[in-house]
């Protein structure tokens, strides 16, 4: 029963993320108009390209619009995207373009792209004595950085090509001598959000499991409502995806029909499986995040180790059964809220469904899923 299930299971979950697709992917900042007005919301770079479109979200009404580099100066957002709108002249005309800033400090570069066929990539600078931002020669590269930095040429041995990792290296030479005690930063325009956070979890779970003895008569054993708990280690690999592990303990107890089974006994004796879990779970979450939210949603998918750490039967008195045992993977699917604070913690509340197997005893195989409700709390570690 559990391929179907997982099958089922990772079909419904790249559906959703293949909705997700078409999610929009926000920054929060502002931007400065022609007015030179400020004003503040959220920013989609998905469409950043030589066409000049970008998508705005407004903070307040959640109205959306394309800005064009003709209608703002400058963007900046809180994850540290910096935009500016350039007058590029190449070919047979000017036109406006973004340009994106990759090196901050007493240097700033900027890349851009242009609707000319002969220089798509615009590389541009700007550094403290010369605020005002201009274009780096496509054909005389060196020698237009020598005169940008007079005084502080670099020799013949020192080649320049027209691209952003080859002028970043040549602008840090630059620098040694320009600015010696000024630093750049290299920020390569945006990046993903990379995150790492540990905490714990508790949870209360439902077992709604059947097993078949010896003679493949199927039952239904007893639901029972028992408690977890575990360490939680997440690694944010995006602002939307992150990677779940960590380590759970939790007990389960059947209560087999004894009308098919009698251990040993001439009698039917009614009786309690007692197993203890470790549970080593490995997931993929998604958050839906969206703008003025202060709860972000979420779903998940993923698998777990389950180790048998103690099983016992209990008929008069408890008699101890395979004090270890491992078992194959379960698989699980499931969703839930996140409530971000200010001092990067957060608290979430999730549901799951598992489907398990297990096998604690050698007569009776018993196959059940597992009903989850659990209640996380993270701290971040290290987060930029």
């Amino acid at each position: 029963m559990r391929i179907p299930k997982l099958l089922l299971s990772v079909f419904y979950f790249m559906l959703i993320i293949n909705t997700l697709s078409a999610q929009t992917n926000l920054s929060e900042g502002y931007y400065v108009g022609i007015a030179k007005d400020t004003v503040r919301g959220f920013f989609n770079f998905d469409n950043l390209t030589y066409k000049k479109i970008l998508f705005y979200t407004d903070k307040t009404s959640s109205t959306s619009k394309k800005l064009a580099p003709e209608d703002i100066q400058e963007i900046e957002t809180l994850d540290k995207i910096s935009i500016r709108t350039f007058n590029y002249t190449g070919g047979e005309q000017a036109e406006l373009i973004f340009i994106t800033r990759y090196v901050d400090g007493s240097v700033s570069l900027y890349e851009g792209q242009s609707d000319n066929p002969d220089e798509r990539n615009v590389l541009c600078i700007s550094s403290f004595k010369i605020p005002e931002i201009r274009k780096i020669s496509l054909r005389n590269t060196k020698m237009y950085l020598n005169t940008y930095f007079k005084g502080c040429e670099l020799g013949t041995n020192f080649s320049i090509k027209y691209n952003k990792l080859s002028v970043l290296a040549a602008v840090k030479e630059y620098s040694k001598c320009a600015y010696p005690d000024s630093k750049i930063t290299q920020k390569m325009g945006k990046s993903s959000k990379i995150s790492v956070g540990m905490g714990f979890q508790t949870a209360v779970f439902m077992n709604k499991s059947t097993y078949k003895a010896p003679r493949n008569a199927q039952n239904d054993a007893e639901s029972n409502i028992a408690p977890l708990f575990g360490g939680v280690v997440a690694l944010g690999i995006s602002n939307k995806f992150k990677v779940y592990s960590g380590i759970n303990y939790f007990q389960r107890s059947f209560t087999p029909n004894p009308a098919n089974i009698t251990l040993r006994s001439p009698r039917e004796l009614e009786y309690i499986v007692t197993a203890n879990y470790i549970e080593f779970p490995l997931a993929v979450h998604y958050e839906f995040k969206k703008p003025n939210r202060s709860y972000v949603p979420k779903v998940f998918i993923g698998a777990a180790k389950l180790i048998i750490t103690q099983a016992e039967i209990d008929v008069y008195s408890p008699q101890p059964l395979y004090p270890t045992k491992k078992f194959d993977f379960s698989f699980f699917v499931g969703g839930g809220i996140k409530k971000a604070f200010k001092n990067k913690s957060s608290l979430e509340l999730n549901a799951k469904c598992a489907f398990d197997t297990e096998d604690p005893l050698i007569f009776l195989r018993i196959d059940g899923n597992r009903y989850e409700l659990s209640l996380t709390y993270l701290w971040s570690l290290y987060d930029k």
